[in-house]
């Protein structure tokens, strides 16, 4: 009985991990249709603000990889094997994205636990934030202004350089 009891609770147990598993593909279905309509909105836009004559000063990866696809389509024949299509933009978008993301948490994971183990360098930060936001509003125009704060990003960024520290991580894993 007791062997019974145990194989309808494993039994129960599976089926309810199988449900999750199923339940938590079809969210990332959804999240992804989601991301990829949004990318291939902004590549619409974009295309758009082209043909209307609207350029930006710096160019984007969007328009870097438009202005490809436009090439290609204009050229001979034999080159338009190679044309990007939206949909191998929007692959490459999600990359950038994804890995931007992860570069950045690990960048200013690095700088909090940094500042907060040096107290001056924390007192520093927090005397720049006060002298130039205050009780104001945080805009793009102030990010500028916080010039120590963004030497300790440059700092943070060269000594741990995402790519170097997951190569040596990696390497130390191996030899354990």
């Amino acid at each position: 009985l007791g062997r019974a009891i145990v194989s309808v609770g494993v039994e129960i147990q599976n089926t309810f991990t199988n449900w999750i598993r199923l339940k938590s593909k079809y969210i990332h279905w959804q999240d992804m249709r989601y991301i990829r309509k949004e990318f291939q909105s902004a590549i619409n836009t974009r295309r758009q603000e082209r043909k209307e004559g609207i350029e930006e000063k710096n160019p984007s990866m969007i328009d870097l990889m438009l202005e490809s696809q436009e090439e290609a389509l204009n050229a001979e024949e034999q080159q338009q094997e190679d044309i990007i299509d939206d949909e191998a933009i929007i692959d490459q978008m999600i990359t950038f994205f994804v890995a931007g993301h992860d570069t950045t948490g690990h960048t200013l994971s690095w700088a909090i636990y940094l500042i907060s183990s040096d107290l001056q360098v924390e007192q520093k930060v927090v005397q720049e934030i006060q002298n130039v936001i205050g009780d104001g509003e945080f805009t793009f125009d102030k990010l500028k202004e916080l010039e120590y704060i963004m030497w300790v990003l440059t700092i943070v960024v060269f000594v741990f350089v995402v790519v170097v520290v997951v190569f040596f991580f990696f390497r130390f894993v191996k030899r354990l």
